[in-house]
């Protein structure tokens, strides 16, 4: 998880979250505030690294404004020996906030695929070209997109322009392994994100 010093105070509750679910599952965990403006990109730049240095065989990468809710289900419930990035689909696509991705050489033409298109026109963030590789390329190899409810879910009725939704569509209910709130106001995600039942046991 990244996080620049305006998102501080969601940090605050996130990335404890984060720490606590690590030490209950034996994992380490790669928790850094990066600087102003937030580079998208970083992520995967990160994940390189920790690759190349052999540091880890899976990471799993969460935005900030996402909380682990349910302790008891593990990253290892979502992986398989067939793929190397997981990742789900929302109502709009591919969204890569959060994401598993293996140390594996399909990965490694992912990561390389990605990193070079920084700044190109079209391209914002990292999302963008994995959803061109996904949805584009006629070598995809390696990409599972997981079904719901698994790790990403969104309250919907928070985004008046999305119809409901279910929770096998994405939708958050208690129980869910993660809430993610993206494209809403610092403020709000604090407030939800500070008063969310997490099932520890």
């Amino acid at each position: 998880m990244l996080y620049t010093q305006s998102w501080l105070e969601l940090a605050k509750i996130t990335t404890v979250n984060i720490a606590r679910y690590c030490v209950k599952h034996g994992y380490s965990w790669n928790i850094q505030c990066i600087d102003e403006p937030y580079d998208a990109f970083e992520k995967i730049r990160q994940i390189q690294g920790i690759f190349e240095r052999n540091e880890a065989d899976v990471v799993m990468s969460m935005d900030c404004d996402s909380l682990i809710t349910n302790y008891t289900i593990r990253i290892e419930d979502f992986i398989n020996d067939y793929n190397s990035f997981f990742v789900c689909e929302d109502y709009h696509g591919i969204n890569t906030g959060i994401f598993i991705i293996k140390n594996t050489i399909d990965a490694k033409i992912l990561i390389d695929y990605t990193l070079p298109m920084k700044g190109d026109i079209g391209f914002n963030c990292e999302q963008d070209k994995i959803e061109q590789y996904f949805y584009h390329s006629e070598d995809n190899t390696g990409i599972e997109i997981l079904p719901h409810p698994s790790i990403n879910s969104y309250l919907y009725e928070l985004y008046h322009e999305i119809p409901p939704q279910t929770p096998a569509q994405g939708q958050w209910i208690e129980g869910s392994f993660i809430l993610h709130l993206p494209g809403i106001g610092m403020d709000l995600r604090k407030e939800i994100l500070s008063n969310t039942k997490v099932i520890y046991e």
